[in-house]
């Protein structure tokens, strides 16, 4: 059954008028606003500090938990040097091969100096780790029994051999 002639008429000329429009496109996405983009852009750098922090943290926190097994290890000792530029304390773990030097009594050195700690094993002399004066704390790592520990004062950042006298040589 065809619609009646009106009803056809009517809905071709609907179909026209829609046809014959403005012409105008309107995008139906709505805009994002400069202010979006810039609260987008805050939150992105504001998740690289916190993902930066969280790591350098996170690090330290492994550092302080090792720190703290070479304290509580059964076999820890303890080994108390003076220096020409103060008093210093070594503690280390054979069995853990690791060691804690506390240096927060030697006095300042140079502007552009460190102290710089060595491991001596015979022949062998391996950089042990920097610090300044003041730190408290310095995890040695690779610490074995029969070894020797000294200390010298370097350029910062340190150096890959001893270049001066050492200010304390201690058999561990």
């Amino acid at each position: 059954m065809a619609p009646p002639p009106h009803v056809k008429e009517a809905v071709m000329n609907a179909v026209d008028a829609e046809s014959a429009g403005s012409g105008v496109v309107v995008n139906m996405r709505p805009r994002r606003s400069g202010l979006a983009w810039t609260l987008t852009a805050a939150a992105a750098v504001i998740a690289v500090v916190f993902f930066g922090l969280w790591s350098v943290t996170s690090g330290q926190l492994d550092e302080a938990n090792q720190i703290a097994a070479v304290y509580e290890a059964s076999d820890t000792v303890v080994v108390n040097v003076d220096t020409p530029n103060g008093p210093a304390r070594f503690v280390y773990s054979p069995s853990l091969g690791q060691g804690v030097f506390n240096g927060a009594s030697l006095s300042e050195v140079g502007e552009e100096e460190l102290y710089e700690l060595w491991l001596i094993d015979g022949e062998t002399v391996e950089p042990a780790g920097t610090l300044q004066a003041g730190d408290s704390s310095v995890l040695v790592e690779g610490v074995t029994s029969g070894a020797t520990l000294a200390m010298t004062v370097e350029l910062a950042p340190g150096v890959d051999a001893p270049t001066s006298d050492p200010l304390f040589a201690a058999e561990l």
